[in-house]
């Protein structure tokens, strides 16, 4: 069997809200959810505050969404140091990623 590669990549957003608002919101894992609009089918916390952990069970885009495939998801707050760094681990059977967020504040004052 051929070794699995990690795959790295980047992306960038910015918004017109505070560092300290941005990480707010991205280091609360119930917070996460409605950003996923209609593919999570059900939610649930595994554990709280640091080290936070949850079960989500997502609906599979099309074709397989069509069969009434989904997936469960674990995802896991890794570290937390604010206002700028998230990390955390997301698992959903062999899969597994680990994403870093940095928040800061721009020259232009968006974050």
């Amino acid at each position: 069997m051929a070794e699995r590669r990690p795959i790295e990549f980047t992306a960038e957003r910015r918004v017109n809200r505070a560092p300290e608002r941005v990480f707010v919101v991205l280091g609360d894992l119930r917070r996460h959810w409605p950003l996923l609009g209609g593919v999570l089918a059900e939610a649930a916390m595994l554990d709280g505050e640091r080290g936070e952990r949850a079960r989500l069970i997502v609906r599979m885009p099309p074709p397989f969404g069509r069969l009434g495939a989904r997936r469960v998801v674990e995802t896991q707050v890794l570290e937390l140091r604010a206002p700028g760094l998230l990390r955390g681990r997301a698992a959903a059977g062999a899969s597994s990623a680990e994403i870093e967020w940095r928040v800061s504040e721009q020259p232009d004052g968006r974050t």
